[in-house]
Parts: C-alpha cells; structure tokens; sequence
C-alpha cells in the first residue's frame, strides 16, 4: 500500500473508524514503513478517546520505522528518548537517532542534533558537527539554526566572520527570531563589524524586547533600550511604531 493510502487510512482512524485502524495495523504487520509510523504518531499524541495514549506503544512502533529507515519516525523516536516520554531520557539514544534523521534532511532533526553536539548533551561535544547541522538547517530556512550558527561564529572560533555573521543575523531577524534583533542590536551599538548607528541598534533592541519571552534576553534588551532612550525618551513612540510595523509586515502578532 502506498504512502497516500495509508495515510488516509490513519486520517479515517482519527475519526474514529475502527475498520480503518485494524488496517493500518495489519499493513504495520506486514512491514509498512509508513503504516509503523502513523500507528506510532496515534498512540503518541492523544488524537480520539477509542486511541488513548500509549508511549510504550508508539516507542514500539517508531522503533520498527525508524530501523527500517523512516526518517520522521527516527525524529520522532528521538524526541521520545530526548524527553523521556515513555521511559527514561535516552540521550545517547536520541542523539543517534536525531542524526539519522537530519541526514535524510528532516530540518528539525538537524537543529536538535546541532544542539546536542554543541551542548554535549548524549556524546561529546562536536562544534565543527555543530556548525555543519546548524549550516544545513539554515539552508533548509530554520531561523533559529542561523542565530546559533551566528552565536558559535561569535563566541567560539578565533576569526570572526562578521560578514557571515550579519548575513545570518539579517536572515534570522528577517524572520522574527527576537535573539537575532537583539544581537543585532549589540553589534551595531558598538560597531562589531559594521558601522556603530545607535538609532538602528535601538530599533533592533526594540524589536527585541517585543519579539522575546519574558526572560534575561529580553531584560537585557529593555535596558539597553533605555539606556539609547535616556538622551531623548521623545523618540519612543516613533521608535515603537518602527518596530510594531516592522513586524507586522512580516506577518508577526503582537498585542494591542
């Protein structure tokens, strides 16, 4: 059965459709890739009250996915051995299968193993593997992989790229990652690789402080705001207008 039958197959399931599920399980039996994977995505998620919740489940099913090369269930077998769901955490286990999966470019597969190999977290720690998984994330258009990437050109290496740097930044805050104003913010306040402009640093800190979670980063951006506000406090309202449109046209929500 191919890969459109069988997922309508998990959609009728969803509605409740007993026949339905009793087919998806036996194309499991059978050995279907795609079949083991929804039945795993069923039990992991509570999808209708005749398919409750079963983590040992969906493990079991994902498990067979993913030995058989199904790349969204190696992501999702990695998540539960990344959270714990289901049993202890696994990192070891979850960094092996995050890898499988970003190889066969699962974007977010890629962005957590780069994290894992920066961090150390289930293996060593592996900056140059970082730095490739991040770098192929951002290829893939994942905003927050290109503000990390930025963050390692930064803080980890000995030559300082800015101009990768910015270009990384540039796409991140382009996309509404709050961090990404921030460091911009930071570099064009003190001139890291670009001429210092204070009115565009406070514009990015703005932005920043409206994008981020409540949090250090976005406390760190509201004082730095202030701090470029305190010689003229008059330009706020111009200043936030700037911002809240610049998000806006993006496609960003904010609060009235």
């Amino acid at each position: 059965m191919d890969v459109e039958a069988v997922r309508a197959l998990r959609h009728s399931a969803v509605q409740g459709d007993a026949a339905a599920l009793a087919a998806l399980e036996a194309q499991a039996a059978a050995g279907n890739l795609e079949a083991l994977w929804c039945l795993g995505s069923l039990y992991d998620v509570m999808q209708t009250a005749a398919i409750p919740v079963d983590l040992k489940r969906a493990h079991d099913y994902y498990l067979q996915a993913a030995e058989g090369g199904h790349a969204m269930a190696q992501f999702c077998l990695a998540n539960l051995l990344d959270l714990g769901e289901g049993g202890a955490p696994d990192l070891v286990g979850a960094r092996r299968w995050y890898l499988a999966a970003a190889e066969q470019d699962v974007r977010d597969a890629q962005m957590h193993v780069a994290r894992m190999m920066q961090s150390g977290r289930g293996g060593p720690v592996d900056l140059h593997g970082a730095v490739e998984w991040y770098g192929r994330a951002v290829s893939q258009g994942d905003p927050l992989a290109a503000t990390n990437l930025a963050l390692i050109y930064l803080n980890h290496t000995n030559t300082q790229n800015f101009e990768a740097i910015h270009e990384l930044l540039d796409f991140a805050a382009d996309k509404l990652d709050g961090l990404a104003h921030f460091l911009l913010g930071e570099l064009t306040r003190t001139g890291r690789g670009t001429d210092r402009d204070p009115e565009l640093a406070l514009l990015h800190y703005c932005t920043a402080t409206l994008l981020l979670p409540p949090g250090d980063n976005q406390r760190a951006s509201v004082q730095r705001m202030e701090a470029l506000l305190a010689p003229d406090p008059s330009v706020r309202p111009e200043i936030e207008r700037r911002a809240r449109g610049y998000i806006e046209r993006r496609g960003g929500r904010l609060p009235s």
